[in-house]
């Protein structure tokens, strides 16, 4: 009984995880090393979410003996805001996708401010950090 268990131990350890729809992301190799029949894919689905907040929506299936696979939808930008050296891009829910110093697409609305906001500085005071 004691050998059966350990084989089955070895045979449903999570040894592959993998990703379809995103490079970057993050909090999948904590999922390595867990014995799947115990993963729950919610559990799995909101602790991959909420370690990216560029993540729309997740689904998570398990693939016996050893797999997990992960499909990830992005969230998509609806706007940018100028900087004085720089963009943010902001997605409909107001998470910031990303700072970015390159001219982003110019299929996203852009939204210029009367003064210019800096890159590296906070937005509630005049100081630079």
């Amino acid at each position: 009984t004691f050998a059966v268990l350990i084989a089955a131990t070895y045979v449903f350890t999570v040894r592959n995880v993998y990703v379809e729809g995103a490079t970057d992301i993050r909090g999948v190799e904590r999922q390595v090393g867990r014995s799947l029949p115990f993963v729950s894919t919610d559990q799995v689905a909101r602790d991959i979410t909420s370690d990216n907040p560029k993540v729309m929506a997740i689904t998570v299936t398990k693939s016996y003996p050893n797999s997990i696979h992960v499909f990830v939808t992005l969230k998509r930008p609806s706007v940018q805001v100028k900087l004085a050296d720089g963009y943010i891009i902001i997605a409909p829910d107001g998470y910031i996708l990303k700072k970015t110093k390159d001219k982003p697409d110019d299929s996203v609305p852009l939204i210029q401010y009367y003064q210019p906001l800096f890159y590296n500085c906070l937005l509630y005071t005049s100081r630079c950090v």
